[in-house]
């Protein structure tokens, strides 16, 4: 079941991709960590502190790691159907 932001947007939480960057990157800054998914800093200071993200950032940010987005996110498909 996806979750739906205001205007219904498909949202996925962020906390899989806050875990991957942290356990991968433990000694970057904001700025780094946000360069590697292609966002400011400012943008990933917000993934840090919100729990969900739309599915279109979440999908470039895996894509900019190199990732499919269900390596990130294993319920990717349950997350994504509307």
């Amino acid at each position: 079941m996806s979750i739906q932001g205001s205007k219904n947007w498909i949202m996925v939480p962020t906390q899989p991709l806050r875990d991957l960057m942290e356990s991968r990157y433990p000694q970057e800054t904001a700025r780094q960590l946000g360069k590697r998914i292609g966002v400011s800093r400012d943008t990933y200071q917000r993934i840090r502190t919100h729990d969900v993200m739309t599915y279109i950032r979440a999908d470039r940010a895996a894509v900019s790691l190199g990732l499919h987005p269900v390596l990130i996110w294993q319920d990717w498909y349950e997350l994504t159907t509307k």
